[in-house]
């Protein structure tokens, strides 16, 4: 299963990796969340991308390029910054200070996300389409239940109402009309779920 992993990151011999001042930038995103990925873990280093990246598309982080893969965003100069400065990632040691802006938007993204991978990785997916490529919203949900279909029905529709709840910025009264629509949508994705929950109990 490791061994699958690694194929599906497409994590090859730590080589060349970003420039120093960005991946300590990284370092102290995650230690404003009390985030400390090991290495070794997949599914921290799952993480350590999609966080990452929805931190760059919410542009308080620049310096990594990402492209799709079949977990969603990936930038191998990341996983390669990661193999390279182990220690220091895996203690959280940097001397970089965030601004008050950049501890806004990491906050923000640890209250919505709450380091869910499933919902992490559907949200980085859509963002991908919905706004870095520019797709309808229609079309970015089209292609994101197509590459994520082994997350379920109400992991999608989780994941994608909250990257818009963190990447959207909307005026006051679309803001209010947003946060009734997004809760609507997220008792409308839990019921989902325990439905399909009290099914497999049966």
């Amino acid at each position: 299963m490791a061994a699958i992993a690694l194929l599906f990151e497409q994590t090859i011999h730590p080589r060349r990796g970003n420039s120093v001042k960005t991946y300590q930038k990284v370092i102290a995103f995650f230690k404003e969340m009390g985030f400390k990925p090991q290495v070794d873990d997949f599914q921290d280093r799952l993480l350590v991308q999609k966080i990452t990246y929805l931190l760059e598309r919410k542009g308080v982080l620049k310096g990594y390029q990402f492209k799709l893969h079949l977990r969603g965003p990936y930038c191998q100069p990341l996983t390669n910054d990661l193999y390279n400065h182990r220690k220091e990632f895996e203690k959280l040691d940097t001397s970089t200070k965030l601004t008050e802006k950049e501890r806004q938007a990491v906050d923000e993204l640890h209250e919505i996300f709450d380091l869910s991978p499933t919902l992490l990785e559907v949200a980085a997916t859509y963002a991908f389409f919905a706004y870095e490529k520019g797709e309808t919203a229609l079309e970015a949900t089209r292609k994101t239940r197509k590459i994520k279909k082994n997350a379920s029905p109400a992991q999608l529709a989780l994941g994608m109402n909250r990257a818009k709840r963190y990447l959207y910025t909307p005026t006051k009264e679309e803001l209010k009309s947003l946060r009734q629509e997004m809760a609507a949508f997220d008792r409308a994705s839990i019921q989902d779920l325990q439905k399909t929950l009290k099914r497999l109990e049966k």
